[in-house]
C-alpha cells in the first residue's frame, strides 16, 4: 500500500480563513516541523513507499534542507497558489485525485507505531480514520450555510439528500483505499466544487468550515449514495476524540495517535512529539534543530505552560527581588488558560510576610530536578515492554521534579486557589498544590483537585498500581466498579508518569529481562 502525506506551505505561512493554520496549527513552528518529520519517519518504519505531494517551499524545506526520508516528491501544489489559503483541505483533495495505484492519504499529525490493517478489506476497499458521529453542531449549520451559498453543489449534499436529524461525517486523518474509480470520482467533483465557488469561499467569512464539509462530510455522503461500503480504523470515536490523543498510553493501549484541532495547541502534546522524534529517530531531530540554528529561524511561544490533568488553574512560579538579606516575594504568573480555570488575569503576589513560609518554599524549589528528555526517554523504554497489568503491579513514588506543598487557610493565596474546587472548602482547610520543574528551570505550581490529590499518597512513600486501587476501594467501599477504578488508575499513573513527570518508577517493574535497567535509567537514586 502506498502511503501519501502533502503539504502546501500557504496555509501554514498566513493567516486561515477558519481558523490559525499558521505553523500548521501548532504552538511553534518548530513542533509543526517535528510533526512531520515524526509522522513521516514512523511510517517509513512500516511502507517502502510514502509520497511527499507538495509546493517548490515544501520541497525545499522538507526534502532539501531537513531531509525527511521521502521515497517520491511531487511538486504540483504552487498552481493552488490563486486559491484562498484558508482551504486547508484542498491540497489533500488534490493529492487524493492525482493517485494511481491504491493508497492511504495521511495527515502530517498522525503517527502510528504499527501499519494499518488493510489485508481484510478485500479488493476494492474505502478506509478511512474514523465516522464523525457526534459532531452534529460542527456540520449542521455550515451546511445550511453553504447549501444556500455555494453553486453546482453535487446531488447528495443538497437539501433534500440530506435531511437525517443528525448530521455525521467521517474524519480523514486517514483517507484512501483501493476502489480508486470512487477516490478519483470523489475528489474530482470536490475540486470542481471549490473551483465554481472561488470567489464565493474567498469572501465569506465562514469559508473555513468548507473544508470538512467539503473533504469529510461529502465524502461519506457519495459514499452512501453509491452504496458504498466505508471501512473504519475506528469504529467510533468520543466527542472530543480522547481516545488517540493519548500519547502517554503508547504503545501499551494504542499505536495510533492524531493530534487534531486545537490539541496542537497543548504543550504536553507538542512536547511529546518532540521527545518522540527524538527518541525514535535522533539523526532526523538533531538535524532539523542544526538546520535551523543555522538559520536561527525557530521562534520559541512567547509563553509555553503545561496544561495538568484537571481544570484547576496553572502558575509559573517566579520571585520578585530580591532585596539584600530579605526574603523575595513569591509571583504566580497565571497560565493562557485561565478563562477555563477560574484563574485571575494578574499575577499573584505574596509577600514574605504570609503565613505560607516562603523561604521554605524557595529551599523545596532548589532542591527539585527538572523533568526533561533523559527522563522521557527512559520512560519510553519502560513503557515499550510493560502492560497494563505490568503497570498496576509496578511501584512509583513521586518524581524529584515534584513536591507538594500546602498552602494554609491564612495565606493570601488561599482565596485565589480555592476557586478551582466544586465544593467549598471550610475556613479552616489547607490547600494541597503541586509543584513541577521542568528542565527549563521553570517551576509550575497547580492546586490538587479531584483524582490529582491521589499523588499525595506517592510523596515520601513507593506505591503501586494495584496498591492505590485498593485504597480508593476502600475509601468508597462498593461505589465505584472495579474496572472504572482500574481505567481510571492506569491513566493517572501514566499521565504522571510520561507527561508530568510527576511519578517515577521505584521498580522492581516486572517487564521483562531489562526492567532493572530500565528502572535505574527512571530512578537514578536507587
Amino acid at each position: 500500500m502506498k502511503i501519501v502525506q502533502s503539504l502546501w506551505s500557504a496555509p501554514a505561512k498566513g493567516a486561515a480563513i477558519e481558523e490559525s493554520r499558521v505553523r500548521g496549527g501548532w504552538l511553534s513552528e518548530k513542533y509543526h516541523h517535528y510533526s512531520m518529520a515524526l509522522s513521516c519517519s514512523l511510517l517509513r518504519r512500516w511502507y517502502p513507499q510514502v509520497e511527499l505531494v507538495t509546493d517548490e517551499a515544501g520541497a525545499k524545506l522538507l526534502i532539501d534542507q531537513l531531509q525527511l526520508p521521502y521515497t517520491h516528491v511531487n511538486v504540483c501544489l504552487d498552481r493552488l497558489n490563486h486559491y484562498p489559503a484558508g482551504l486547508w483541505s484542498l491540497p489533500k483533495l488534490y493529492a487524493y485525485h492525482l493517485q494511481q495505484q491504491p493508497f492511504l492519504h495521511v495527515d502530517g499529525d498522525v503517527f502510528t507505531w504499527a501499519p494499518f490493517k488493510v489485508e481484510h478489506l478485500g479488493p476494492s476497499f474505502l478506509l478511512v480514520q474514523s465516522p464523525e458521529l457526534e459532531h452534529h453542531e460542527s456540520y449542521a449549520r455550515p451546511l445550511q450555510h453553504f447549501q444556500a451559498t455555494l453553486q453546482g453543489l453535487p446531488g447528495c449534499m443538497r437539501p433534500a439528500a440530506t435531511q437525517a436529524p443528525v448530521v455525521t461525517a467521517i474524519n480523514a486523518g486517514v483517507l484512501g483505499g483501493s476502489d480508486l474509480d470512487f477516490l478519483s470520482s470523489y475528489s474530482r467533483q470536490a475540486l470542481a466544487l471549490i473551483d465554481t465557488n472561488t470567489e464565493r469561499l474567498a469572501a465569506d467569512v465562514f469559508a473555513g468550515y468548507s473544508n470538512t464539509i467539503i473533504e469529510q462530510f461529502f465524502f461519506k455522503q457519495l459514499a452512501e449514495s453509491q452504496g458504498k461500503k466505508i471501512n473504519f480504523l475506528f469504529d467510533k470515536l468520543g466527542k472530543n476524540f480522547e481516545e488517540i490523543l493519548h500519547f502517554d498510553q503508547v504503545p501499551v493501549t494504542g499505536t495510533y495517535i492524531h493530534v487534531l484541532g486545537s490539541a496542537k495547541q497543548k504543550y504536553y502534546n507538542c512536547l511529546q512529539v518532540e521527545n518522540r522524534l527524538r527518541y525514535h529517530f535522533p539523526g532526523v531531530y538533531h538535524r532539523i534543530n542544526r538546520f535551523y540554528k543555522q538559520q536561527e529561524l525557530f521562534q520559541e511561544p512567547d509563553r509555553l505552560f503545561p496544561e495538568g490533568n484537571t481544570q484547576a488553574p496553572m502558575y509559573r512560579v517566579a520571585w520578585a527581588g530580591p532585596t539584600a538579606g530579605a526574603t523575595p516575594d513569591l509571583v504566580l504568573e497565571p497560565g493562557p488558560r485561565r478563562e477555563l480555570t477560574g484563574a485571575t488575569e494578574t499575577p499573584l503576589r505574596v509577600a514574605a510576610a504570609d503565613s505560607l513560609n516562603l523561604e521554605a518554599l524557595q529551599a523545596t524549589v532548589a532542591d527539585l530536578t527538572g523533568f526533561g528528555f533523559p527522563n522521557a526517554e527512559a520512560v519510553y523504554r519502560f513503557m515499550a515492554q510493560a502492560s497494563i497489568e505490568d503497570i498496576l503491579h509496578t511501584a512509583f513514588t513521586l518524581a524529584p521534579s515534584a513536591a507538594i506543598i500546602e498552602v494554609p487557610a491564612a495565606s493570601t493565596l488561599h482565596a485565589a486557589l480555592s476557586g478551582a474546587f466544586d465544593d467549598a472548602l471550610e475556613p479552616e482547610d489547607s490547600i494541597l498544590s503541586i509543584l513541577t520543574k521542568l528542565d527549563t528551570d521553570e517551576v509550575f505550581m497547580q492546586p490538587l483537585v479531584n483524582w490529582e490529590q491521589l499523588l499525595t499518597y506517592f510523596q515520601g512513600e513507593v506505591l503501586s498500581g494495584n496498591e492505590l486501587m485498593e485504597i480508593i476501594d476502600a475509601n468508597n467501599p462498593g461505589e465505584i466498579p472495579t474496572t472504572h477504578i482500574k481505567s481510571l488508575v492506569f491513566g493517572f499513573l501514566c499521565f504522571h508518569l510520561t507527561h508530568t513527570g510527576n511519578l517515577c518508577v521505584v521498580g522492581p517493574a516486572a517487564v521483562g529481562s531489562t526492567a532493572e535497567a530500565v528502572v535505574r535509567e527512571l530512578h537514578p537514586a536507587l
